[in-house]
């Protein structure tokens, strides 16, 4: 069963290495994407988050304001570990079931499940990691990062809560099997995509030769 996690540094890269490898004949699973469904009004996170952090969370159609709960739970450990364990069950329940759902009728797609904090969550739960066959993770450096997050409109306050809230970049590149490096071309990070069941660079080297 060809079953592949993809994870990294926030701003670093993951959706747009995702798309170059749908583009090479994979199927995507994009954890982000189940997790905004979850969060819809009526589905299945949508009550808990307003048991656990209250109304002032919504909008006024009802729907969950993402920016107003990240300001809430990022720099704050306790209320991010309230967060995790509503989502990251769900989620993963619905990653399995939708993989396994491919898998089935075309069991020679490579299916990658790109999963922001594969780590994280493991770390949190004290579960196993799921068995993929292999785990990548894209890195690149903070200040790349930080200059990434500004163009989605965030402050430098709010860019280093986020990317505080979140394992290091060179920690989550030594656990992978593989690493993405992302501080060059749009070509190179193609190229690295072509690479990544050919000929791929063992994490643990590269993330030894990163800066500090």
């Amino acid at each position: 069963m060809p079953l592949y996690a993809l994870t990294g540094g926030i701003a670093c890269g993951k959706s747009t290495f995702a798309q170059m490898l749908q583009e090479r004949g994979a199927y995507l699973i994009d954890t982000d994407t189940i997790a905004h469904r979850l969060m819809e009004p009526g589905q299945t996170n949508w009550k808990k988050m307003i048991d656990a952090f209250g109304d002032s969370i919504l909008n006024p159609d009802h729907s969950i304001n993402r920016s107003v709960l990240g300001e809430l739970v990022f720099g704050q450990p306790r209320l991010q570990q309230v967060l995790n364990e509503i989502t990251h069950p769900t989620i993963r329940l619905q990653w399995q079931k939708e993989a396994d759902a491919h898998l089935a009728e075309h069991p020679r797609d490579p299916v990658i499940v790109m999963i922001p904090l594969l780590y994280e969550s493991a770390d949190a739960t004290g579960a196993p990691l799921p068995p993929f066959d292999s785990i990548a993770a894209i890195g690149c450096a903070p200040a790349t990062q930080m200059r990434r997050l500004a163009s989605r409109g965030l402050t430098p306050a709010q860019a280093q809560r986020r990317m505080g809230s979140q394992m290091p970049v060179q920690e989550k590149l030594a656990r992978a099997d593989y690493s993405i490096w992302n501080e060059g071309s749009r070509g190179m990070l193609k190229r690295q995509a072509q690479l990544w069941t050919i000929a791929p660079q063992p994490a643990r080297e590269l993330a030894a030769a990163l800066p500090a």
